[in-house]
């Protein structure tokens, strides 16, 4: 669904130009003219460089690249002007806390996700709503400067689970002591079956 622009906190960015072409600034990228060009970016991006992303996740752990690409292509559209659309594919692996056994989680990443680039942003609202939650494209507004690398880091943020969990903890999860007390309360506790079939022996 359409994604919506998200707060940053730091300034600080570590360069990168690994794969960069020079007439393609992916921070101000004309959109539409990158589409109409089929042309291509990539890099490889140190984790530091995603502010908003370092918020998010365990930075005790290894802090691995962020490999990513994009590319640009016309889509032909009877009736109507070739849609400019900007597939993106990213990888890397980022690390959180798991919160049953508050041990570190390994988060591996490999998206691929097709973006196709409209007039405003009330018409990429409109076109996501139409499309519902079940269509695998996202409609944004085109820009002269659109800031491909914050929809990099939106993308890595949403791909992050709400609750991040193991299927099955490394370790055991030592039981709190709310949990014990609980248990031997609910086991002191007469059972219901128990007591009516007493009451008819009565």
């Amino acid at each position: 669904m359409f994604r919506k622009q998200l707060a940053g906190r730091f300034a600080r960015r570590i360069p990168y130009t690994w794969g960069m072409d020079t007439q393609w600034n992916p921070k101000k990228l004309h959109v539409v003219e990158f589409a109409k060009a089929e042309q291509s970016l990539s890099g490889l991006e140190p984790l530091q460089n995603y502010a908003r992303l370092m918020l998010e996740i365990r930075t005790q752990s290894p802090l691995n690249p962020v490999k990513w690409s994009a590319k640009g292509f016309s889509r032909p559209v009877t009736g109507s002007p070739d849609e400019r659309c900007v597939d993106l594919h990213l990888e890397t692996t980022l690390f959180s806390t798991c919160q049953r056994c508050m041990g570190e989680l390994e988060l591996p990443m490999a998206l691929t996700h097709r973006f196709v680039f409209v007039k405003d942003e009330s018409t990429a609202e409109a076109l996501d709503e139409a499309a519902g939650d079940e269509f695998e494209e996202d409609f944004l507004a085109a820009s002269k400067e659109f800031d491909l690398h914050n929809l990099i880091e939106e993308e890595l943020i949403l791909a992050m689970p709400f609750i991040p969990m193991h299927d099955t903890c490394p370790e055991e999860v030592p039981l709190q002591s709310s949990d014990a007390d609980f248990r031997a309360a609910l086991s002191s506790k007469p059972n219901a079956f128990a007591v009516l079939g007493s009451l008819k022996k009565g």
